[in-house]
């Protein structure tokens, strides 16, 4: 009997491990994220385009995140963030190209390099500097339009902005 109940409370131990998301965050330590309280969405250039549904999805996700911690989706500008999304799913991309106008802020807290294979990339960027702010690195194919990679974006959003506003900010 003890044996069983071993069993299944490693069986139990193993499904979770199994089914966890691998979510990281990083942001710029001298960004004043109590000063951003609207925001429009941008397209990366460079970025690849995953299936309409897909885009609906993380679109829709990220503004219901944004909204719950305050900040308003505004149609023009002037607006204090901008927002986009980068996946990839045949193999690594960079995650910004030298010269393009949107780089990491003066205090990033992390090594930008490139975006690994199965990873949605969620990227709030300072409107007036174009400086990332703020980046959401989700393990999520996101190619198709499949119930679970929709589940995978939800929970994987969901998780990230845990961390919106980062902490002591």
């Amino acid at each position: 009997m003890l044996l069983r109940v071993r069993l299944a409370f490693c069986l139990a131990a193993c499904s979770t491990l199994l089914s966890a998301q691998d979510v990281k965050v990083h942001w710029d330590r001298t960004a004043f994220f109590s000063n951003y309280k609207t925001y429009r969405w941008i397209e990366v250039p460079g970025s690849r385009h995953v299936h309409p549904n897909m885009v609906k999805e993380i679109v829709a996700q990220a503004d219901g995140q944004l909204k719950a911690r305050g900040l308003k989706l505004a149609a023009k500008d002037p607006v204090d963030l901008l927002v986009a999304y980068q996946t990839t799913v045949e193999g690594d991309i960079p995650s910004t190209a030298p010269g393009a106008p949107y780089q990491p802020g003066p205090a990033w807290n992390s090594k930008v390099s490139s975006l690994p294979k199965g990873t949605l990339a969620l990227n709030l960027y300072d409107a007036k500097s174009k400086a990332l702010v703020w980046r959401a690195l989700i393990a999520a194919e996101v190619g198709e339009s499949r119930p679970s990679d929709k589940s995978k974006v939800a929970k994987g959003l969901s998780k990230a902005f845990t961390q919106y506003p980062p902490m002591g900010n």
